[in-house]
């Protein structure tokens, strides 16, 4: 699919595959909430309608994506209204984030994976390049698995499964466990053997994928 171009799987069209977000968090809401639905979401749809002011470490981000934000009309809109970037302090307004949430917080996930924002979301990837389409988002449906755990220094961690950050966490636990802890990791030779176990454990996830 990436033709060899590995950038492909962080940037363009082709990085973008449904987004689940939305929908495991309304099928959380629907079996534990217990507040409105529309309540919930309310709250952020008002902040990116009245805007809020850019921190210091939103601003350091935004100059190291400065390029990257120029050169895309949605984030440029959004962050450099005026050609140039927002600076510490100005306030920042993202009225089409705050339109796409009113319909959220009021018609639920289907606004989404089965309305216009989905229509117009898949359209935009597809113009990037990407082979996203309204099917996918329709036939979208959220899985509950058990989550995945070791024994860690008497300790029982949980974390999610693939294709999750569950597996690589715990594999860098399991490295850093050969040594004897706290002591193995004091010192010069502890960063060491930290930096070894994150070359490790990165190398091993960009062979991890989606198992179903």
């Amino acid at each position: 699919m990436y033709g060899g171009n590995t950038t492909l799987k962080a940037t363009g069209g082709l990085s973008v595959g449904v987004p689940g977000e939305l929908a495991g968090l309304h099928k959380a809401w629907k079996q534990h909430g217990k507040l409105p639905w529309e309540r919930l979401v309310k709250p952020a749809e008002i902040l990116a309608l009245r805007g809020f002011k850019i921190s210091p470490y939103l601003h350091m981000q935004m100059e190291a994506t400065e390029s990257d934000i120029l050169n895309d009309n949605g984030l440029s809109s959004v962050f450099a209204p005026n050609g140039k970037l927002l600076k510490v302090g100005e306030i920042c307004y993202n009225k089409k984030l705050a339109e796409t949430l009113g319909a959220i917080s009021k018609l639920g996930p289907q606004a989404f994976y089965g309305g216009i924002i989905g229509i117009n979301f898949v359209k935009d990837v597809q113009n990037a390049g990407g082979i996203l389409t309204l099917k996918d988002l329709k036939r979208y449906t959220v899985k509950q698995k058990e989550p995945i755990s070791i024994d860690f220094l008497g300790l029982k961690i949980l974390g999610m499964p693939p294709p999750s950050g569950g597996p690589p966490m715990m594999l860098l636990l399991n490295i850093l466990a050969q040594y004897e802890l706290p002591s193995g990791l004091s010192g010069t030779l502890g960063i060491h053997r930290e930096i070894e176990a994150l070359k490790h454990v990165f190398a091993v996830r960009m062979n991890l994928g989606d198992p179903d």
